[in-house]
């Protein structure tokens, strides 16, 4: 109803039935300015472009009933229905098959998380197998450099003793 009547004419027609019940002149004056802003040109274009849009939609649902009441039309809209009702079951799987892909995607992040965790874990004990392989190998030169420096020093005290033996003679 709003859509009829713009620039607030449903305000001016409403005043002038409040103001039919008033029986003064100046009553009757609003009412007469309300009628003619009602028959303004602006209004009544608005109006025969509101039924003209009306008229067009009208007919256009016409078009879609006599469309409708056509026997290829009909065979068409039952057989639809038919496949439909053979596929009620197929409506009713939906859910509980995206339930359980989500569930599924949901797993699978888990185990892609599970797996990156892991690889990471591979990679740091790999690192450390090499630290360790590193560490043995030094640890194994420096043993060996401490045999030779055993035996250096073993080497010189025992030529020191000789000497102190000489001496002491």
């Amino acid at each position: 109803m709003m859509g009829i009547f713009p620039d607030g004419n449903l305000q001016k027609l409403n005043a002038l039935l409040a103001n039919l019940q008033r029986s003064n002149i100046l009553g009757a004056v609003e009412v007469l300015q309300c009628r003619i802003g009602l028959l303004q040109t602006s209004t009544l274009d608005h109006v025969e472009f509101q039924l003209q849009g009306l008229l067009v939609k009208m007919s256009e649902l016409d078009t879609f009933r006599s469309a409708l009441d056509e026997p290829s039309v009909t065979g068409e809209v039952e057989a639809l229905r038919a496949v439909l009702e053979r596929l009620e079951w197929v409506v009713q799987a939906v859910p509980g098959i995206v339930h359980r892909l989500v569930v599924q995607a949901s797993e699978h992040d888990h185990a892609l998380r599970f797996g990156q965790q892991l690889h990471g874990m591979e990679a740091a004990q790999q690192s450390r197998a090499g630290t360790l392989r590193d560490n043995v190998a030094l640890l194994l030169e420096m043993e060996q450099s401490l045999k030779e420096n055993v035996a250096s020093v073993q080497t010189n005290f025992a030529s020191l003793e000789a000497r102190v033996t000489q001496l002491g003679q």
